[in-house]
């Protein structure tokens, strides 16, 4: 029978500590850990989270990629954004009609198939895009 320790943190009235949430992601793990190998899990390249002109497109299309070499955008698993931050006034500044694309960095988590957990850091850069509409590389 599964663990309710989970559950147990998520029943209550005041809001969780850093340790209770810690806790709570561990439970969770615990739940997923031995199914990670028979889920159908999506790449990290077809996270939908970069913008062009205006639409949230897969980050598959990035051309750089360093860091840990046992990972990669093929590299299957759990992920969510952490966050997304812009730095005003850099990338492209849109003239009139158009939409301005800063430069930033986003945060990724994930939960590997392997069962690694991995901290992706993607830098954006902010161009023009097609007809001004600004695009994220």
């Amino acid at each position: 029978m599964p663990s309710t320790a989970g559950l147990e943190l998520l029943i209550r009235e005041e809001q969780l500590t850093d340790e209770q949430w810690r806790d709570l992601v561990t439970a969770r793990r615990s739940l997923v850990r031995p199914f990670l190998d028979s889920f159908t899990l999506p790449e990290l390249c077809a996270l939908r989270c970069v913008m062009i002109g205006g639409h949230e497109s897969e980050i598959g299309s990035c051309s750089r990629v360093t860091g840990n070499n046992r990972f990669s955008l093929k590299t299957q698993g759990i992920f969510g954004v952490i966050s997304k931050e812009s730095i005003p006034g850099s990338g492209y500044q849109s003239g009139p009609g158009e939409r301005a694309c800063p430069d930033g960095v986003m945060k990724i988590w994930g939960l590997t198939r392997g069962d690694y957990w991995i901290l992706v850091t993607i830098d954006l850069g902010g161009t023009a895009g097609w007809k001004g509409r600004g695009q994220e590389v």
